[in-house]
């Protein structure tokens, strides 16, 4: 069975939305709850096929690395953070992701942000 082109572009268009809409109303605000419920949340908000939700996720975590490290934080403390989160590593691993992905991210999103550091 073939999906229609049309069904295609308003699932894609929605998932744009819900990044949009995700960023505008939570933003860094949501960098402010316990990170159980930023997975809860995330969770929720995770429409689509697993390959478009991790594909998301990929995205949007960098940013979230870079404003913790803004914050003062380092790379140690940011991935204990996250991977001392049972609900983040159950849903990280229904994600196909382990241990290693979050150690690439991480390092390449400090690593990213020093760069802009630099050239600002």
């Amino acid at each position: 069975m073939r999906i229609p082109k049309r069904f295609k572009n308003a699932l894609k268009k929605s998932k744009e939305l819900q990044l949009k809409v995700y960023d505008s109303v939570l933003g860094d605000k949501i960098l402010s709850m316990p990170l159980e419920d930023q997975v809860n949340l995330a969770r929720k908000l995770s429409i689509g096929p697993m390959p478009a939700v991790r594909a998301n996720l990929l995205k949007q975590l960098p940013h979230d690395f870079m404003r913790y490290s803004k914050k003062g934080m380092t790379g140690d403390q940011i991935k204990a953070m996250y991977w001392d989160c049972k609900p983040f590593r159950e849903w990280w691993g229904l994600l196909q992701l382990d241990e290693a992905n979050l150690d690439f991210v991480i390092s390449n999103a400090l690593k990213a942000d020093e760069t802009i550091g630099v050239v600002s």
